[in-house]
């Protein structure tokens, strides 16, 4: 199996991680800056919301992000430091409508020391940014307002030209070493700063000022005394006072330069993230401060002054939101909480009564942390989904991903109370292939929107339309070949013209009233109650509807649809029943029963399709289930039922066409469209919710365009070809999800969930645990079992063990006690699932230390427990609870196993400290051991493994690093038979995000589950919401794959002057190597977003032309 792995991004970071506000994108517009990891991304606030604008990844984690406006420059600059203490300067060019890099380095320093904490301040009067990053270091670089001449960074193959500022960047070395915070202060002649530093007698602050022209500082005041023992954060008050607020677990303390101090005692929290917030709420002066604390609750700290000196702090509950690394005031009263571990939100400060409070305007889904996921395909239809533990503390929720496409909006039209929906073509468009008309049904009425043509941006609404009765809700509607309309109403159905004039056309009326009708190619079919079905057809010649069939049925009809098929060419209607055999497929020409089928509910939406190169009968559920048929070609039999669940609602049918090929949608809370490849469905969730209606509708302005239905409003739109994930989100009612899996048997799912709990008096946090068991389908918990005290889910697997009959549930535990917190111990527990999807227990173990990570291995199960792994021995049905569970310890070689895997009869094991191990259960003498094959010497701290194949494993590191071992080929005579074998390491890249869990499997929908796999593959999740896949590839793809990385880079370079080759580099803190036998998939798919000139530069000289690599490249992608 392949060495060679290509790594790419299915989704990117959405932990917020800081936020700032500038005009960075116009002069005239406030933006809202936001770093996630590596990724930047811009909005505009637009009509009180965040509209996405501009996005960017760097070559770099993001440890600082600051705005500043240069002189003679109308829009802000951004300043950033990474990780790595690499810094850059990035301006928006408002011409060329790109990002543009001013000035890059490095802070240098030979044998400091890294701060364990990085801190970054700006003086904006004085235009100097101060950084500490190294102990007892600081560095200081003056912003410079004039350009120099443009410098060459030299890289690889190529030289890129930056222009850049004059930056001169100096260090200063002070005894302060441990420093806790420190901020600018403003409103000084010189540049100046406070530092917040603990020594042997306590937290000290102090005054620092800047002499620039002669690169020195000195003390410009000292705080006499120690401050409070827990004072962790200063923040820099504005003017007209400035000076700075000290605030610890107790007290928030105010100092300034002049001696001038203040205190408030608060209740025992711990404040991590400020705003100041515009004072044009009240009257008053006082000055108005935001403050988040670690649970997420949100208060009003209010300063007030007299002549410009704080006198007075008071502070005030606000409200709750998930817990903020970021809290921005964007003006107009609005203020965006940016969160790590929770969604961000955007809200509105008010004050009523002189009460204050905040309004949600919108909400930014995150998905980090991801502590676990589990991958399943709920119908074996192909379709894979995946649901994440996302979220922490409190702030948990279940994230339910799936590849689907999304829907590009156009333009909204707000309108509520719409039953369903048509596009119909006027006299003026018609045979253009084109629609001017939307024709609107509602329990009362029919209303029509007209668009004039090309030149409007509007729709008009019209008051009459040919014979088309607006009076009444229109149920069916249909256009024929030469351009006429049916319009069937509840007493009648009218036969048009498409004039915008005024006339009577034909009328047909049924002795009984309409319940229900369909409309096709010179067809329409009408139910009119107690199982009366009528066809009628179209008289071209006298432009009339003539009835051809009546008949009566022993049930009451539910729905149909009316279709030609192209392989007999007969007319047909596919009609649901509310019983009998429910489905049947009618001969228009005699309303004779052809073929019939049933189900066990009630048939809602009923359509037949031709795709590709077969014809399918589809038929929708009340639950959100879909059924579908094969059609035969010549009997027009209904062959190979497959049931698939689309959503939880009912489901309404349409067909359409989509890039020229037919498609369906099915519209429901889960919108889907199904289409065929290889001649096998695909269905693909579109990125929408509660999607009630659905037509074409092909305007001059809006070519090609969808319209999609929803409670509120009508969205014109099209679709995006490129296929991305999508998530739903299932709030866990203040729980915390930390481990999960996928009972297939029973269709479940299974989450270790949590909750933190704090004692108000003594401010003590306790969690407490439960195993929550939920549907795969619908998401509704069925079931919740209380742990013990203290104890907590560390790991979940499902395993079928000893040739029993089913698969059991396994969960391991840690149970650590206050009294002795440095020792914990832990159970395992072992469920099974009876009738009715009832979870009991069937027993449960003591382990004397805490379960890590239980996995299937071979018949039984094998655990990680501290540094030890042990084997279930056997499990005896029969025996009363306590005995039916025999495990052992088999191996204690580790210092703390925290994952594994297995295959075949390999046991694959992360280490907290000591990397990967490969082990073995073998029987000897009538007795099992456990021996290890093989390990890294490396030292890596694991976080997450995986085999791909019997003899490559993947591991990811605490420093953000992946690396893959291979266990080298080796006979009977190459070494002794209890020699361990070293691990050879055949691959290092840096993906610069920590991974939580990785599990073999993929996003990507199987379309031909007998098709044989190329390649292993395996999806992970991390601490930042991140979701990718890394893949197998050949040595001969990769080496292609390789040069075209390398040539992308030629003609794309790195924003912010980041060096590629060194952000890939493998490096813990201990060793470091280039990246090899890696392929950044993100950087390689840029491929399909260049010209055809560039493209042409990239493959030159390859053995591979333009589009076979074009090809390649959009395979790989798939994967997403």
């Amino acid at each position: 199996m392949s060495i060679y792995t290509y790594a790419t991004t299915l989704q990117r970071a959405t932990s917020v991680q800081t936020a700032i506000q500038g005009n960075f994108l116009s002069p005239l517009e406030t933006n809202l800056i936001v770093s996630k990891g590596s990724l930047i991304e811009i909005y505009s606030l637009i009509n009180d919301l965040l509209v996405p604008t501009l996005d960017f990844d760097l070559h770099c984690r993001i440890e600082s992000l600051k705005a500043f406006t240069l002189p003679n420059q109308a829009t802000c600059s951004l300043f950033i430091l990474s990780e790595q203490q690499t810094f850059c300067v990035l301006h928006f060019d408002t011409i060329t409508n790109t990002i543009t890099t001013k000035a890059h380095g490095a802070l240098e320093q030979k044998n400091a020391r890294p701060n364990d904490d990085i801190f970054t301040v700006i003086d904006s009067e004085n235009s100097t940014i101060m950084i500490s990053a190294f102990t007892g270091l600081l560095f200081f670089i003056p912003l410079q307002p004039q350009p120099r001449h443009p410098t060459t960074i030299k890289g690889k193959n190529k030289d890129f030209d930056y222009p850049v500022l004059d930056l001169d960047p100096f260090d200063f070395r002070i005894s302060e070493f441990n420093i806790k915070s420190m901020v600018a202060i403003e409103g000084l002649p010189m540049a100046a700063f406070a530092i917040l530093y603990e020594q042997d007698d306590g937290m000290l602050l102090k005054f620092y000022q800047v002499n620039l022209p002669r690169k020195q500082i000195s003390t410009r005041y000292t705080v006499s005394g120690s401050l409070e023992a827990s004072c962790h954060l200063l923040v820099p008050v504005p003017l007209p006072s400035g000076g700075v607020l000290a605030i610890g677990e107790f007290t928030i303390s105010y100092f300034d330069v002049s001696g001038h101090d203040c205190s408030l005692s608060i209740d025992t929290v711990v404040i991590k993230t400020y705003e100041f917030i515009n004072d044009d709420l009240d009257d008053d002066k006082s000055i108005r401060c935001i403050l988040g604390d670690t649970n997420g609750i949100l208060y009003l700290l209010t300063l007030t002054t007299m002549v410009g000196i704080v006198t007075d702090l008071t502070i005030q509950y606000l409200s709750e939101a998930a817990a903020c690394s970021a809290i921005v005031s964007l003006g107009q009263q609005m203020i965006y909480l940016g969160s790590p571990q929770g969604d961000s939100t955007l809200v509105k400060i008010e004050n009523s009564d002189n009460r204050w409070f905040l309004t949600t305007m919108d909400e930014y889904p995150n998905l980090g942390p991801i502590t676990d996921f589990c991958l399943y395909d709920l119908d074996k239809q192909g379709r894979q989904t995946m649901v994440c533990c996302s979220g922490a503390n409190n702030d948990g929720t279940l994230r339910v991903v799936q590849s689907g496409i999304g829907f590009i909006e156009r333009a909204v039209i707000s309108m509520d109370g719409i039953e369903h929906i048509w596009s119909v073509a006027s006299s003026k468009v018609f045979g253009k292939s084109q629609h001017d008309i939307l024709v609107l049904s509602s329990i009362r009425e029919t209303r029509l929107l007209y668009h004039p043509g090309e030149d409007h941006k509007y729709m008009d609404e019209l008051r009459q339309f040919s014979a088309f009765d607006l009076d009444r809700p229109t149920m069916a509607l249909g256009t024929f070949a030469n351009g006429d309309i049916l319009q069937v109403t509840v007493y009648e159905a009218r036969l048009m013209t498409p004039s915008m004039d005024s006339s009577t056309g034909n009328i047909w009326k049924p002795q009984s009233t309409i319940v229900s009708a369909a409309v096709g190619s010179d067809y329409c079919v009408l139910s009119c109650g107690f199982g009366r079905l009528i066809c009628l057809k179209v008289d071209y010649l006298n432009h009339s509807l003539v009835e051809v069939g009546n008949r009566k049925f022993d049930h009451e009809i539910s729905c149909m649809s009316v279709f030609n098929s192209k392989r007999t060419g007969r007319p047909c209607a596919a009609v649901g029943f509310w019983g009998g055999n429910n489905i049947q497929i009618l001969d228009l020409a005699n309303l004779t029963t052809i073929s019939a089928n049933s189900v066990q509910d009630i048939p809602r939406s009923i359509l037949f399709q031709t795709l590709e190169d077969d014809e399918y009968l589809f038929v929708a559920l009340g639950d959100g289930k879909l059924i579908h048929y094969t059609v035969s070609p010549n009997t027009m039999q209904l062959l190979h039922q497959n049931v698939i669940t689309i959503g939880t609602r009912s489901i309404t049918l349409h067909a359409f066409s989509n890039n020229g090929e037919n498609a369906v949608f099915a519209a429901t809370d889960r919108p889907t469209i199904i289409t065929s490849v290889r001649n096998r469905l695909v269905y693909s969730s579109v990125n929408l919710k509660n999607v009630r209606g659905f037509t074409v509708f092909n305007n001059p302005l809006w070519r090609d365009s969808l319209v999609m239905m929803t409670e509120q409003a009508l969205l014109l739109g099209d679709l995006d070809p490129v296929r991305k994930l999508h998530f739903s989100k299932l709030p866990l009612a203040k729980k915390m999800g930390w481990r999960i899996a996928y009972h297939d048997d029973s269709q479940t799912i299974i989450v270790g969930t949590s909750q933190l709990r704090r004692n108000p008096d003594n401010g003590l946090e306790q969690k407490h645990g439960w195993v929550n068991v939920y549907d795969a389908r619908t998401f509704q918990e069925l079931e919740a079992f209380d742990l013990l005290e203290y104890e907590l889910v560390e790991t979940i697997c499902t395993a079928n063990i000893f040739n029993q009959d089913q698969y059991y549930i396994f969960v391991g535990t840690a149970i650590t006690l206050p009294s002795e917190p440095d020792r914990s111990i832990g159970r395992i527990l072992m469920y099974q699932v009876t009738f009715g999807r009832n979870y009991e227990l069937v027993d449960t173990i003591s382990i004397p230390g805490v379960v890590y990570c239980i996995k299937p291995y071979k018949d039984s199960i094998v655990a990680a427990v501290n540094g030890s792994i042990y084997y279930l021995d056997s499990y005896h049905p029969d025996a009363v609870q306590g005995e039916k569970l025999k495990i052992s310890q088999k191996t204690h070689s580790n210092i703390l196993a925290l994952d594994l895997d297995t295959m075949g009869d390999s046991i694959l094991v992360g280490d907290f400290m000591e990397s990967m191990s490969l082990m073995k259960l073998e029987e000897r003498n009538h007795h099992s051991k456990m021996t290890t094959i093989a390990k890294d010497g490396n030292v890596n701290w694991m976080t997450a493994v995986s085999i791909t194949d019997s003899d490559v494993y993947i591991g990811a590191e605490m420093s953000h690093n992946l690396f893959t071992l291979q266990k080298p080929a080796t006979t009977q005579t190459d070494t002794s038979v209890d020699e361990i074998m070293r691990m050879d390491v055949v691959g290092e890249y840096h993906i610069g995000d920590l991974i939580n869990r990785m599990h073999r499997g993929t996003l990507a929908d199987q379309i031909d589950p007998l098709e044989k796999k190329k390649s292993w593959t395996i999806m992970y999740a991390t601490v930042n919401g991140a979701i990718g896949t890394l893949a197998g590839v050949t040595k001969e793809d990769y080496e292609i794959l390789l040069t075209v990385q390398e040539r992308i880079l030629q003609l794309c370079p790195p924003i912010g002057g980041m060096n590629h080759a060194v952000w890939r580099t493998f490096y813990n803190g201990a060793r470091s190597g280039e990246s090899r036998n890696y392929i950044d998939g993100d950087l390689v798919e840029k491929f399909l977003t260049l010209s055809r000139e560039q493209q042409n530069s990239v493959v030159e000289s390859l053995p591979i032309s333009v589009e076979q690599l074009q090809t390649k490249v959009e395979g790989l992608s798939q994967l997403r």
